[in-house]
């Protein structure tokens, strides 16, 4: 299985998935076609729960979403919360960001995944 690297665009975050356990979507996730843009995430991650990893981090720092990406987000969690035995979920967010801590709150209620909310440092941004 190999990494999934999609860099960063204006509409689209950052993936990093690698077949070792560390998943990071970081950055904007406003698609116009969320289908098109999540379908090989969803792809990847069902290939990953046939040959799981030890240990699975989804490591989610958005600055900005709509709707369709919440949705395919929550389907790639249930997918990992029923595929991946020991699975943990960091959500980063800015002190400030209310719609973002809001959202991790939801999202995390919805999948009935238990998050570890981080808040972001100014100066010590994951990258």
């Amino acid at each position: 299985m190999n990494q999934l690297y999609i860099p960063p665009t204006y509409k689209d975050p950052l993936i990093d998935f690698n077949p070792n356990g560390i998943l990071w979507l970081k950055g904007r996730s406003i698609p116009e076609d969320a289908y098109d843009f999540y379908g090989d995430l969803i792809d990847w991650v069902k290939q990953l729960c046939d040959v799981p990893p030890d240990k699975v981090v989804f490591n989610i720092e958005l600055t900005n979403h709509n709707d369709g990406a919440s949705k395919f987000l929550i389907q790639i969690l249930h997918l990992l919360k029923e595929g991946i035995s020991d699975f943990g979920v960091n959500w980063y967010y800015e002190e400030w960001d209310d719609e973002i801590i809001f959202l991790g709150n939801s999202i995390a209620e919805v999948t009935d995944v238990d998050f570890n909310f981080v808040e972001i440092e100014n100066d010590s941004k994951k990258t």
